[in-house]
């Protein structure tokens, strides 16, 4: 393929994909972790880098128990690094709801996103307003790209302003999976990536 300057490059393919291949279809959740070298696009020089990567997959009839246990693990992994680490958790499903009851055309999404990751309120109101957004809908998107905390901060706030924009189920399994977390913890929606590859928890 090509490199981002225009140079042919050949690399092997990406972990996860060799991962799925060569799985098996069981009646339960497979938990299998990965130490491999990947190929990602570096900030500094703006070409790819081959780096180490660990990583785990959990495949199968995922709950929320097998959820709970990759955001815990997370958070451990950073506190080895760190006492002082922070794990800042999101859901994609509450940004994808949203954005459905808010009425974002769907050609639209992907740059509010973008903006919202970046914290950017201003271009975000640009974008809302030349999409004729109300005023109050603008307001709560705004929010939503700028406020974190804790989650005994966040989470009684996200119930607040979110009830009849999101679903109850995804607010309160957002909730009951984030009040089960120790640590350093912070609830932030800006912490988001592509909604058209992931659906659900992020960190």
């Amino acid at each position: 393929f090509t490199d981002v300057g225009g140079k042919l490059m050949a690399l092997k393919p990406d972990v996860t994909l060799s991962i799925v291949k060569n799985s098996k279809d069981l009646p339960w959740v497979q938990k299998v972790y990965y130490k491999e070298n990947v190929y990602r696009v570096s900030k500094n020089t703006h070409s790819y880098k081959e780096i180490m990567q660990l990583g785990l997959e959990a495949m199968g009839d995922i709950d929320d128990y097998t959820v709970l246990e990759v955001l815990e693990l997370a958070r451990q992994s950073l506190a080895q690094i760190s006492g002082e680490s922070v794990l800042e958790v999101s859901h994609l499903g509450i940004i994808k709801e949203l954005t459905d009851s808010i009425g974002v055309p769907l050609d639209r999404r992907e740059k509010l996103v973008k903006l919202i990751s970046e914290k950017n309120p201003h271009e975000l109101t640009a974008l809302c307003r030349d999409c004729g957004i109300a005023e109050s809908d603008i307001e709560l998107l705004r929010w939503v790209a700028t406020a974190s905390g804790a989650p005994e901060k966040m989470l009684p706030q996200l119930r607040q302003k979110l009830t009849g924009q999101v679903s109850e189920a995804t607010l309160t399994r957002f909730e009951t999976l984030l009040s089960a977390l120790e640590g350093n913890v912070i609830v932030d929606l800006s912490v988001v990536d592509n909604i058209h590859y992931y659906n659900g928890f992020v960190f």
